[in-house]
């Protein structure tokens, strides 16, 4: 597969040290490895607020942080048109925040420059089973969407969603046991999407 620009204007060292932050994101050596690297490279300002190691949060937690996110371009160029918001701690974007097509536009540049470990899809959400099985679910759209509901999701993220049930005969259906579960799981999904565009491995499950 052919690397856009994004992907094409990070350099293989480069690489190797944002990987290593997303898979011990909030370890001290990772972060003063890249620093070194930046500062080496011209980039002082950057390698500053690298250095500075964040506290370590879970994903729930992000929520109740929302207010610390920065809405729009945060200095990566989106423009004012975005509606996407990140968290940016320590002069990387850990989490990011949008639309489902935003999200899909913007992922291999942003991935292949930040060390981004969870994403939250604004116009996406579960619905409960019709069943009432008090399961909730997402469904996979396809080429085209039934009905481009909150729990339509695109095939390529669907496919990657790790699903406590799915029931037979409900192939297009994946089942959580429990809301919280199934956000995160399309977070996990986003982001091993993203990183498979960047050219990176996927994180190891959580």
């Amino acid at each position: 597969m052919r690397k856009n620009r994004g992907v094409r204007d990070v350099n293989s060292v480069q690489r190797a040290l944002i990987n290593t932050i997303c898979l011990e994101p909030f370890a001290t050596a990772p972060r003063l490895a890249y620093a070194d690297w930046l500062s080496a490279s011209g980039k002082p300002e950057e390698a500053s607020a690298v250095r500075t190691v964040p506290e370590p949060v879970d994903f729930p937690a992000v929520f109740r942080l929302r207010q610390a996110w920065t809405i729009g371009e945060a200095g990566l160029g989106w423009g004012a048109e975005s509606q996407a918001e990140v968290l940016m701690r320590g002069g990387l974007v850990e989490f990011f925040a949008g639309p489902c097509s935003e999200f899909m536009s913007r992922a291999t540049p942003l991935f292949a420059r930040h060390p981004v470990i969870g994403v939250i899809l604004t116009d996406k959400w579960p619905c409960p089973d019709a069943a009432k099985t008090g399961l909730s679910g997402f469904w996979k759209t396809g080429d085209l969407p039934r009905r481009n509901g909150p729990d339509d999701i695109p095939t390529s993220l669907w496919n990657l969603l790790r699903a406590d049930r799915v029931f037979p005969g409900h192939g297009d259906w994946k089942f959580w046991t429990t809301s919280g579960g199934a956000r995160r799981a399309l977070s996990d999904a986003c982001v091993d999407w993203a990183r498979s565009l960047a050219g990176f491995p996927s994180l190891p499950a959580p």
